[in-house]
């Protein structure tokens, strides 16, 4: 018998806590392996919503991504195998109080195929870091309306 527990993605204290360990180990594991020198922004002891990381001595965030956005091409004309979501709140909060931070994209699809609705969508396996500016960012998101 399989039994299967998923959480919600409005869980926001298990998403933080998930989150903390992704972040320690990007730190330690990941921007070493790019040539990068970083660290947990010290600020998240205090505020859970500060920038994740500073990175060569600049603010960042990180967006950890397991999971391709499967619909992205049925909804926006984006291809699966490059689309990455990225929360609203998330948005406005960074236009509003850190406008030229940096964004790290830590995408592994550990899922490739999935069925919804009886449609199968597939992407090829994938793993890297994309690093882009929240300016050169927000110029580019689908949808947007800010």
């Amino acid at each position: 018998m399989e039994i299967r527990v998923t959480v919600s993605p409005q869980d926001k204290a298990f998403w933080v806590e998930v989150g903390r360990d992704k972040k320690t180990e990007f730190v330690e594991r990941i921007l070493p392996g790019l040539g990068f020198d970083g660290s947990v922004n010290p600020a998240k002891a205090a505020d859970p919503y500060a920038p994740d990381l500073i990175v060569e001595g600049h603010l960042a965030d990180l967006k950890s991504q397991r999971m391709p956005f499967f619909k992205a091409r049925e909804k926006y004309g984006v291809d699966p195998q490059f689309a990455v979501t990225f929360n609203e709140k998330d948005f406005l909060r960074y236009r509003d109080r850190y406008p030229s931070m940096d964004i790290y994209f830590w995408v592994v699809w550990q899922t490739c195929e999935r069925t919804i609705a009886n449609v199968r969508y597939s992407v090829r396996p994938m793993a890297g870091v994309w690093r882009a500016s929240f300016p050169a960012l927000r110029r580019r998101i689908v949808g947007q309306r800010w």
